[in-house]
């Protein structure tokens, strides 16, 4: 029997969806994503002592390795990749993979829409978050007597009740926003895959790098979510983690656990798109800093962080391809700063000689997008919009 050499993939790749997952083509026929390739990967990380031992306890040292990411990858056949630079997708604060690879109704998610395109797709989990892991000897050591209470790391999730308002499904719990492009009758999916972020745990000053607007009940208006920076007067809000030094091993880093781990994985697969959400805008911000030959185009989806300073946009992102994306329903949801610092942004490249564009969908006429832009009913249709102005 000839041997198969690729991978022919029928059911959402990689993730837990309610149904079929194939794509219609012009004609109205399913096609299967074609994959010569697909896995799961490890960036970033360093290895800790666990202080009060492990599960099982026992002498000497024990270690553990803290602050990676995983990565799922979705590698289309060579023929079809050919003249397409990878896209790495980060998720927003508390969201993880989930966000990108499956829709609360079993719909392809960007990830697979992408592949099908072409596109050698990667999808960041954010070090911290309770699904990539955290460090568990703090824990340990309050369990066991010997450090206080007041030394555990905060541990974060966004409320099922916040994410109606302050994500623009909703005005409130329980209540679709009349026009919503959001799947409300699968939300409970949605609201399952948030896990827990760790904060204050990591070395540096913090693990998470940031907070969630609404931790102790929630507040649906103004925007209060912070992330990482990595170096302040950047136009974003955020923790700031230090300028650039070396390790106990010598190798430069961020000092940013989240911008090692991205830079770590675009090192892997070299120059590629990234694809921002929310509050992980700042940690691709600064990575295209850092290390710019590596990033030739960003697509910032309701971003927070959006450098506006002249200065800083013609040095790190004039020659980088931008899009902005962003949804509607501003009445219900802190997204108008956020915008208008996208606006400036791709003002700012295109003054400088770059290539910029903002997407606001309303203007298009597509209306009832919420924050979750990748999950909405309309999420294909938004790729190949994204996909297109790449292409340009």
């Amino acid at each position: 029997m000839k041997k198969i050499s690729r991978v022919f993939v029928v059911l959402s790749v990689l993730s837990s969806t309610l149904g079929p997952n194939v794509l219609a083509n012009e004609q109205g026929e399913t096609q299967p994503l074609e994959l010569s390739k697909m896995g799961l990967m490890f960036v970033g990380g360093r290895e800790v002592e666990m202080p009060g031992g492990g599960r099982f306890g026992g002498g000497g040292k024990q270690t553990q390795i803290a602050g990676q990411a995983p990565v799922h990858y979705l590698i289309p056949p060579t023929e079809k990749r050919e003249g397409k630079l990878p896209v790495i997708m980060v998720p927003g604060m508390g969201l993880t993979s989930y966000l990108y690879l499956s829709t609360p109704d079993g719909r392809d998610g960007w990830a697979q829409i992408f592949a099908r395109a072409g596109y050698p797709v990667y999808v960041f989990d954010e070090p911290y978050n309770a699904i990539s892991g955290f460090e568990v000897g703090k824990f340990n050591e309050v369990k066991a007597g010997t450090a206080d209470v007041s030394e555990l790391p905060n541990i974060m999730l966004w409320a099922n009740e916040i994410t109606w308002r302050r994500w623009g499904i909703g005005p409130e719990p329980g209540v679709p926003a009349e026009n919503t492009q959001f799947p409300v009758e699968h939300i409970a999916q949605f609201h399952a895959s948030m896990t827990p972020v760790i904060s204050g745990g990591g070395r540096r000053g913090g693990a998470a790098g940031g907070s969630f607007a609404g931790r102790r009940g929630g507040r649906a208006g103004g925007s209060t979510e912070s992330a990482p920076a990595g170096r302040r007067g950047r136009g974003g809000r955020g923790v700031a983690f230090g300028n650039p030094a070396g390790d106990e091993n010598g190798v430069v880093t961020s000092g940013n656990p989240k911008v090692d781990a991205l830079i770590e994985l675009l090192e892997k697969v070299g120059p590629a798109t990234l694809i921002l959400h929310s509050a992980s805008g700042p940690t691709g911000f600064e990575t295209t800093r850092l290390r710019p030959e590596l990033v030739k185009a960003i697509v910032a989806v309701e971003v927070t962080g959006s450098p506006t300073d002249p200065e800083d946009i013609a040095e790190h992102f004039a020659d980088k391809r931008f899009i902005g994306v962003y949804g509607d329903n501003f009445d219900l949801r802190p997204m108008q700063g956020r915008y208008e610092a996208s606006v400036k942004m791709a003002e700012e490249i295109n003054a400088a000689g770059g290539k910029a564009d903002v997407i606001w969908l309303p203007k298009l006429g597509i209306e009832g997008n919420s924050h979750l832009l990748m999950q909405d009913n309309n999420n294909d249709e938004i790729a190949r919009m994204i996909i297109e102005h790449l292409q340009r």
